[in-house]
């Protein structure tokens, strides 16, 4: 009974200075807060197999046409599970890929953040990022945005390029990122006689005032 007791006793103590207090670290609440964005980067895969990855600093975005190139979003507290390390979700993977078995181990459960979709500004801001997805900043179509969103990567927009196209949106700390992406499957159903993908996606209905 003795050595039982100490051990109940002695177990908590050793988990909180050995780091492994498990309870405490999961179970931390956050509060939400309000994230700025700003365009960073951009990227592209062209239907050649070409893929151009580059930086859009200060100077880019001021080139921008005058149209503003930041976003705000409300976040809330959300719950996410995550396996206890890289390397044991990898073993795993392989595990199950070379013998049909499961690995077991114990998932973490943590409070992030996530967007706060109960927002209607939030909602609207991410609705303009995957507008912008389709124009460049300079284009008179590109949304205005708030100015927390000042950084942005645009990706795939090299000359006459109809391959996968976006931006990457990150806060001014890149502790969170946010990717736009062009999709144009509606394009090629749509407007089968024509021979630019991008010019076809102009003419769909797209933009709503708000």
């Amino acid at each position: 009974m003795w050595l039982t007791a100490r051990t109940v006793l002695l177990l908590p103590l050793l988990n909180y200075f050995a780091g492994k207090d498990l309870r405490e670290q999961h179970t931390t609440k956050r509060e939400p807060q309000r994230l700025q964005f700003e365009l960073r980067h951009q990227h592209a895969v062209s239907p050649d197999a070409h893929v151009v990855f580059s930086d859009v600093g200060p100077a880019a975005r001021n080139l921008a046409g005058g149209n503003q190139t930041t976003y705000s979003l409300w976040t809330r507290n959300t719950t996410s599970f995550r396996p206890p390390s890289f390397s044991e979700h990898e073993a795993a993977r392989i595990r199950s890929m070379r013998h049909a078995q499961s690995a077991d181990f114990p998932w973490h459960e943590d409070e992030i953040i996530g967007p706060n979709i109960e927002s209607q500004e939030t909602i609207l801001e991410l609705a303009k990022m995957t507008n912008n997805a389709y124009v460049t900043p300079d284009d008179p179509v590109w949304y205005e945005l708030s100015e927390r969103w000042t950084n942005h990567y645009p990706f795939g927009w090299e000359p006459d390029s109809d391959g996968f196209r976006g931006y990457v949106f990150a806060t001014a700390d890149n502790s969170t990122i946010i990717l736009s992406i062009k999709g144009t499957s509606a394009a090629l159903l749509l407007c089968e006689d024509r021979l630019d993908v991008d010019d076809c996606m102009r003419v769909l209905p797209r933009r709503v005032e708000v």
